[in-house]
């Protein structure tokens, strides 16, 4: 399998199923989740608003035969859907101190919104 990028219109519940499932992963080279509340809700409004939102890019790569699916642009977003989903916020020390505990970045990428939001 080649690598591929895809693009399409997705609903809001798709891509909470695709997190929420693990069917889509955080490359290490991301930065951590950074907005703050107001960032939250200033893109659920424009959800509700039928506003434009920015593209989510998937980047689907041959990882030793297996297709991995990493977010490649929309993470910031992606974040905030699920948080929303969830009601949920993360308390950022919290969540700083889970990112600096992990020695292993790809636990880290594999696992986060399973250990910083379910949690």
């Amino acid at each position: 399998m080649k690598n591929k990028v895809y693009y399409g219109e997705y609903s809001l519940k798709h891509w909470i199923d695709m997190i929420l499932y693990g069917k889509i992963t955080l490359p290490k080279y991301q930065r951590a989740f950074v907005w703050d509340k107001s960032k939250v809700v200033k893109l659920l409004q424009s959800f509700q608003e039928e506003h434009f939102s920015p593209p989510v890019v998937i980047g689907s790569y041959n990882n030793e035969g297996k297709a991995e699916n990493l977010i490649i642009d929309g993470q910031q977003r992606l974040t905030s859907l699920l948080l929303a989903y969830l009601r949920i916020y993360p308390i950022k020390k919290k969540f700083k101190q889970i990112n600096e505990n992990f020695a292993d970045e790809k636990v880290l990428s594999n696992k986060l919104c399973h250990l910083v939001f379910v949690s």
